[in-house]
């Protein structure tokens, strides 16, 4: 699916294609609690879990979000904190997502 790569300079429009989905905003909220499976994030949404990956892998590919092992289970977490808090913090004001 996607590796986790060091840091870089962002990608700003791959950044804010990523989080145009209200889906993918709502994983990225989701995750910047705490590292979720893709079955405790599935458990959010009305969709399969084959459509929730296929978020994650855009997510994945705007280096927004990783992948890792944690004993037996595979967790997604957030990378670009730095980079998400502001835009999340700015979407939560507008009241497009629910705190």
């Amino acid at each position: 699916m996607f590796a986790t790569a060091p840091q870089r300079e962002c990608d700003t429009r791959g950044v804010f294609y990523a989080l145009s989905s209200a889906v993918r905003f709502e994983i990225v909220d989701l995750l910047s609690d705490r590292n979720m499976t893709l079955s405790e994030l599935s458990a959010h949404f009305e969709i399969s879990n084959p459509a929730v990956l296929h978020h994650l892998k855009i997510l994945g590919e705007a280096e927004i979000i990783s992948r890792r092992r944690s004993g037996g289970r595979l967790e997604y977490a957030l990378v670009r904190r730095s980079v998400i808090a502001p835009i999340r913090n700015y979407v939560r004001y507008l009241g497009f997502v629910h705190q």
